[in-house]
């Protein structure tokens, strides 16, 4: 298996990286160590997966990027479209709910006026029966005075009326009629 190097770089440039290197590590400014070395192979893999797999890499998280930038856009499409629909709701059911608010408040206040009318006109009936027995009785007081001085005087009319029959003076039976009436009351 042969693998090709193509290197992008420009050849005297990747020459005085050499020297450079070489002469820091003559002078002692680059000391090889666990922690040099260790960097030293990290960039060179970091260089090598750029180099050779930079593009596939690339092409890979733009397609991830692109998949993840459409999710979002289909979910922002579907978040609005549902914003819509359910502002369209809520202004479907804002007249109902003023509707019914209307409703409710006009219900109430007919509730208190039919609870007043009913209020007025019990109390009116009350009032008229009242009425009527305060009258009956006042009648009865009324007309049992009456009643007893009809009673009475029809007793008296008779009894007056006999004792002028009987008598034959007249004024001694008015007299003898007013002394009854005196000693029935």
């Amino acid at each position: 298996m042969t693998t090709s190097f193509k290197l992008n770089i420009n050849p005297y440039v990747l020459l005085y990286i050499t020297l450079a290197f070489i002469v820091a590590s003559s002078k002692h400014l680059i000391i090889y160590n666990e922690e040099t070395l260790v960097v030293i192979c990290f960039f060179g893999f970091i260089y090598s997966i750029k180099h050779y797999f930079g593009d596939t890499l690339t092409a890979s998280i733009q397609e991830r990027g692109d998949a993840i930038h459409e999710q979002l856009e289909q979910s922002y499409v579907l978040q609005i479209e549902q914003d819509l629909a359910i502002r369209q709701y809520y202004q479907q059911i804002i007249p109902v709910s003023r509707v019914l608010d209307v409703l409710s408040t006009s219900l109430v206040e007919q509730a208190g006026s039919t609870q007043k009318l009913a209020e007025s006109g019990l109390r009116q009936q009350v009032d008229y029966q009242v009425y009527k027995m305060y009258t009956f009785l006042y009648k009865l007081q009324q007309s049992f005075p009456q009643k007893l001085q009809q009673k009475i005087q029809e007793n008296v009319l008779a009894n007056i009326q006999e004792s002028l029959a009987a008598s034959k003076n007249p004024i001694d039976s008015i007299k003898d009629a007013k002394l009854k009436l005196k000693q029935g009351l």
